[in-house]
């Protein structure tokens, strides 16, 4: 589906609702109920990635997932501290894309095939004698605009920013002078209106000195919907420097079948878990 999408994007084609037929809907409402195992967490960056890159192939729904997990991948998935300036792509992204919550937990031994555990895996709150079903469900309202969100993946990119880099500096490397916007607290008089929102997070009292840790999720993207919002966004290097930087399934599809791997890891390998390879 993703070629398709990807071909229906290049010559506005309608391959994917032809391919759905009466599975198509446009409906905000509907949704795509899954009901499964979760060992890893290639199928979670797989949906980011679809959301991200693909949005437009929601034709059968919105995904709603009932979904089996280690307690230490949803742990790492909804980590608090990621609210509170804690740095990481993937938990980023799943928190402002899905909304997301325990129902029960089951014994691990009823699973099969039954693993040891890892000896150097990190301490965990949740029990390890237990697996979790989970609901995690996409949000009605995306973060950004849809046409906005690879901007936004590569805005957590931890080569953009890290957790200690000084906001001001890094963003007058992309559009120069725009600091005195944010020290000020205003924003230019032909500022793009429908990217920000009078409900997102207020900005603490910005200065030269405050560092990307010192934000909350929700300030990073009011943030990153300030930026893109000025005028002189779409002339700064920002945009032509994310797309060459895109994954290579976000930039073409192969017919080669050993050449079209899912690049699931693309998505950030240098925050991800450690994952089994058995559950």
């Amino acid at each position: 589906m993703w070629k398709l999408a990807f071909m229906d994007k290049m010559d506005e084609g309608t391959r994917i609702q032809e391919l759905l037929g009466d599975l198509a809907s446009q409906s905000p409402s509907k949704t795509l109920k899954i009901l499964g195992a979760m060992p890893g967490l290639s199928f979670v960056k797989h949906l980011i990635n679809t959301i991200v890159f693909h949005n437009t192939t929601n034709e059968i729904g919105h995904p709603d997932l009932f979904i089996i997990m280690p307690g230490h991948h949803y742990e790492f998935l909804t980590d608090s501290s990621i609210q509170l300036g804690k740095h990481r792509t993937v938990p980023s992204l799943f928190q402002l894309l899905f909304s997301f919550k325990i129902l029960t937990k089951v014994p691990k031994l009823h699973f099969l095939p039954w693993t040891v555990e890892q000896s150097n895996k990190k301490p965990s709150l949740m029990d390890d004698h237990f697996l979790y079903l989970v609901n995690i469900t996409q949000k009605e309202k995306l973060p950004c605009p849809p046409e906005y969100l690879p901007l936004l993946w590569y805005y957590f990119k931890p080569q953009t920013f890290s957790k200690t880099t000084r906001v001001i500096p890094m963003l007058e490397q992309w559009i120069p002078g725009c600091g005195v916007w944010l020290i000020t607290g205003q924003d230019p008089p032909d500022t793009i209106q429908h990217i920000v929102s009078s409900n997102d997070a207020a900005l603490p009292h910005m200065t030269i000195f405050t560092e990307f840790g010192d934000l909350s999720l929700q300030q990073k993207l009011t943030l990153f919907k300030r930026f893109v919002s000025w005028p002189e966004f779409e002339q700064c290097p920002f945009r032509s420097t994310m797309e060459s930087n895109l994954p290579k399934f976000a930039t073409h599809l192969n017919d080669d079948e050993d050449k079209s791997e899912a690049h699931f890891e693309e998505l950030e390998n240098s925050d991800s878990e450690n994952e089994p390879e058995n559950l």
